[in-house]
């Protein structure tokens, strides 16, 4: 009598992981001077005559032209609603803060001797520092969003990083010639906390708003 087969093996299927392909353009890939969108889908940089936008999802890139009678860019920072800039722009040895609409691409002045400008969080408020001749040591002031109404805050060689994310206070860190020498905040009634004040010798140091009413810095010796 011949012997019933036996059933066949079971076949097991291996999965196989499905390759994700990362954005072409990592923050972490990016050149330096780049500032990244407050929604994170696109970051600018600057050039001689040029802003350009660079979408992380697609690397796609698109130009919007300066003209030579706005300057040069040389700084540049998102408003909250991540659809405009704040572009510090030199013409000769004059600096100044315009607003670019990405979508229209429509450059209008907010400010003149004036020049790494930072919007609150809440839209409400710029922070900047005043560059002319007329205000030595490099103060810095608040203005109202469209740039009236200024107050000088702080005096004496001092550049903005940023607001904390309350919009209640701006970062600012205090300069010995080239050289960072203190981290501290203030606010429109002039009241000033220095949080560091060691030498931030380093090379790419960096000083940056966290959420709440944190900032991160980095110090000489790396930590």
């Amino acid at each position: 009598e011949p012997r019933p087969e036996a059933p066949a093996a079971p076949q097991i299927q291996t999965p196989v992981a499905t390759p994700v392909t990362p954005p072409a353009h990592q923050p972490s890939d990016l050149p330096e001077g780049v500032v990244i969108s407050p929604d994170e889908t696109q970051v600018a940089l600057k050039n001689d005559a040029a802003i350009e936008l660079i979408a992380l999802d697609s690397s796609s890139t698109r130009i919007i032209p300066v003209p030579d009678e706005v300057g040069r860019p040389s700084d540049i920072s998102w408003y909250p609603d991540s659809q405009h800039l704040l572009v510090t722009a030199v013409r000769g040895d004059e600096f100044a803060l315009w607003k670019i609409a990405l979508e229209s691409e429509e450059i209008t002045l907010v400010t003149k001797h004036a020049s790494r400008g930072r919007v609150a969080p809440n839209g409400k408020k710029i922070a900047y520092t005043l560059s002319n001749r007329s205000f030595p040591g490099s103060p810095i002031a608040i203005a109202d969003i469209d740039g009236s109404n200024p107050t000088r805050v702080l005096t004496s060689a001092l550049r903005v990083e940023g607001w904390l994310s309350d919009s209640s206070a701006l970062v600012y860190v205090a300069m010995q010639g080239d050289t960072p020498s203190a981290v501290g905040v203030a606010n429109e009634t002039m009241s000033r906390t220095v949080l560091v004040n060691k030498y931030l010798i380093r090379q790419g140091w960096v000083v940056g708003p966290l959420p709440g009413r944190s900032i991160l810095y980095r110090l000489s010796d790396g930590n």
